[in-house]
């Protein structure tokens, strides 16, 4: 059924135990729900987690197309153009990447997308952070910017609506420190 398939290929693909089952359970679930938004937008994160950018580009735009107004729909595209730019780790656990990427029509359009997922979802911590941590890194060193200022407030909002979140207390530390040496 496309219920197991979809469950099977979540939880081989969670584990990363073996991504290319994974993706032949994906195939196949979407064989026969091709237009299935939970399916394209796990197959989607599987394939973004592989830097399989557009492919899991055109997975999510399906699910968009399906899911207009789905918050998480929105935010897991945001997060795949950021990815797909350089401005976040290309894969899970690589390192950031280093310095601010140019501004390009990809990151123009997860900007909106964050924007839109947070509108849609208020309080999210996650979102709250990445789009925290997008604003921070397409504007490092200019001290005193809106968008720096608008970082931390998105921070602030995160670590309210969930005090123990982890990312968006390293992104509070990093901000402390950077605002203790002057903007460096």
């Amino acid at each position: 059924s496309v219920a197991a398939l979809h469950a099977h290929g979540r939880f081989l693909a969670a584990r990363m135990a073996d991504p290319a089952q994974a993706e032949r359970c994906y195939r196949r679930a979407l064989d026969i729900a091709p237009d299935d938004p939970r399916i394209l937008l796990s197959y989607g994160t599987l394939l973004a987690d592989g830097a399989a950018f557009p492919r899991a580009e055109d997975c999510y735009r399906r699910a968009l197309r399906a899911r207009p107004l789905d918050p998480h729909t929105l935010y897991s595209y945001a997060m795949l153009l950021c990815r797909w730019e350089g401005l976040f780790p290309a894969r899970p656990g690589d390192p950031p990447p280093s310095g601010p990427p140019a501004r390009t029509p990809r990151l123009a359009t997860a900007d909106k997308y964050f924007r839109r997922a947070i509108e849609l979802r208020r309080g999210d911590a996650d979102m709250l952070c990445s789009y925290g941590s997008y604003l921070w890194s397409l504007n490092a060193g200019r001290e005193g910017s809106a968008e720096l200022r608008a970082a931390e407030r998105l921070y602030r909002q995160a670590a309210e609506a969930d005090p123990q979140h982890a990312a968006t207390s390293e992104s509070l530390r990093r901000l402390r420190r950077y605002k203790r040496r002057g903007g460096k």
